[in-house]
């Protein structure tokens, strides 16, 4: 995935967890696991720039 797919999917994750923790509150299920969902597209977003700060480091 692209850095600007991944950043796509960030902000349509992001906005699907604020309606639904709107809807049903932050402790429901849906919204822990869309939640989660976000959580590793964030990690694998900063996974990508670690790796490229390292390359470019050296």
């Amino acid at each position: 995935m692209s850095e600007q797919e991944l950043l796509k999917q960030i902000e349509k994750n992001r906005q699907k967890v604020i309606a639904v923790a709107s809807q049903y509150g932050l402790t429901n299920e849906k919204t822990v696991k869309y939640s989660q969902e976000l959580d590793l597209l964030i990690n694998q977003y900063q996974r990508l720039h670690k790796e490229a700060y390292l390359t470019a480091k050296n």
